[in-house]
Parts: C-alpha cells; sequence; structure tokens
C-alpha cells in the first residue's frame, strides 16, 4: 500500500518534495520573489514550508536573482504567528521611513485603482 501525502491547498507539485516514494518531504508554495529597488536591498524569495507540525513562512536572501544563483545568503523562517506579529511593526517602520523620504506634504492614495503610488495632498 501506497503513503500518499494528502497536500494542503496552498501546496504547488511542481514545487513540493513531499511524493508517495518519499512521504516525509516538504510540502511547498509557489515562491514569490521580490526584486529590489536599489542596491541596498536583497532579492527575497518567500514561500510556506511544511514538513512536520504547522507550515512556516520561509524568507530567503539573495544578493542576484536566485535563478543566476540558487544559494541563499540569509534565511528566515516564522511560524505563521511570528509572521502575523511582525506585519505590524514591519508597516509602522515602512510608514515612517516612507514619511521621512517623501516629505509630509505626500500621501498614499486610499484606491487600489491609482496608478500613480504618490500625490500631493
Amino acid at each position: 500500500m501506497l503513503n500518499v501525502p494528502v497536500h494542503p491547498h496552498w501546496c504547488d507539485r511542481q514545487e513540493c518534495t513531499a511524493t508517495p516514494d518519499r512521504p516525509a518531504g516538504a510540502h511547498c508554495s509557489q515562491p514569490v520573489l521580490l526584486r529590489p529597488e536599489d542596491r541596498e536591498a536583497m532579492y527575497l524569495r518567500v514561500t510556506l514550508h511544511q514538513a512536520t507540525g504547522l507550515p512556516v513562512l520561509c524568507v530567503e536572501g539573495f544578493d542576484q536573482n536566485p535563478a543566476k544563483d540558487p544559494n541563499p545568503l540569509a534565511l528566515l523562517a516564522l511560524s505563521t504567528r511570528q509572521a502575523s506579529i511582525a506585519a505590524h511593526p514591519l508597516r509602522r517602520l515602512v510608514r515612517l521611513a516612507t514619511a521621512d523620504a517623501v516629505g509630509s506634504g505626500w500621501v498614499r492614495p486610499r484606491s487600489k485603482n491609482s496608478t500613480d503610488q504618490r500625490f500631493r495632498s
């Protein structure tokens, strides 16, 4: 009898390593690649992984596009609770940094339909 793994709804079968031949593999979501906007930032690849227990949010940092060099320079693994809690201070820090960078006369539009990300109030 084959030990067929049950895949979570978010599992991408092309990324997943849990197979009938290898039931101890890890379920993996489709990766999201965030490209840097300047030379100071890193390429980030964000995925969900689940080998045992609960899923973990994995963030890998790359100096260049991972298609060119697949070896991450940094790896951060967060529980879903840690990721949820971290989202709040990250948003606050981004708002603080954005206010300093663009000045107090600039605000972000509330509509998702706007093509301009900043406009003068």
